[in-house]
């Protein structure tokens, strides 16, 4: 019961009877403040990768969901458990890091609360290196002098770090011209 009075003399009141019904609302918490992985970029399909969880309600009731950060639905998260999965194929070179919002819901309740799970792509050599001509050709004099530049032949390979790294060699073709000519194994320079 509420009671309302003025500051009258004689001072008058009224009163109102306000029941007050205590709802569990308490937000879902998840046990990070945020998740952090890194996997492989050609990771196994429906390979679990992170497990979030969150507590704060009263038996089984929170349920999981993937809401931003997947643009390419790539991943999926087990409503139940929490455990995300990758789904469709990963690619470092089109996509290297994906920043899920998954969020946490109590069925009962309607709470919910959200945390950041990073994913960071780690790029494994999935790309052979392109040259930039499909062939090349050049005519030379007989009379050039043995060092002369002939041709520069140009790779380029799409992965990252060390799997990125281009080296040129000639291969032996049937005896014909291998003893004449030499390349530069990192410029592609031909002398």
């Amino acid at each position: 019961i509420v009671v309302a009075q003025d500051g009258g003399d004689p001072a008058l009141s009224a009163t109102a009877e306000v029941p007050i019904v205590i709802v569990n609302k308490a937000m879902p918490v998840f046990e990070k403040q945020f998740y952090r992985i890194e996997i492989p970029e050609n990771i196994q399909l429906h390979t679990p990768v992170a497990h979030v969880q969150a507590n704060g309600s009263e038996g089984p009731r929170i349920v999981y969901s993937i809401t931003e950060g997947d643009p390419f639905r790539q991943f999926s998260i087990n409503f139940n458990t929490g455990v995300i999965h990758v789904i469709v194929p990963l690619d470092f070179e089109m996509h290297p890091a994906y920043k899920l919002n998954v969020r946490a819901t109590d069925s009962l309740t309607g709470a919910r609360s959200d945390v950041f799970v990073d994913i960071i792509l780690e790029d494994v050599n999935d790309n052979p290196p392109l040259f930039k001509e499909k062939s090349y050709e050049v005519s030379l004099s007989e009379a050039s002098v043995i060092g002369t530049s002939v041709l520069q032949v140009v790779a380029m390979d799409s992965d990252s770090g060390n799997n990125q790294i281009i080296s040129y060699q000639l291969l032996e073709d049937g005896g014909k011209n291998s003893n004449y000519f030499s390349i530069d194994r990192d410029s592609g320079v031909i002398v």
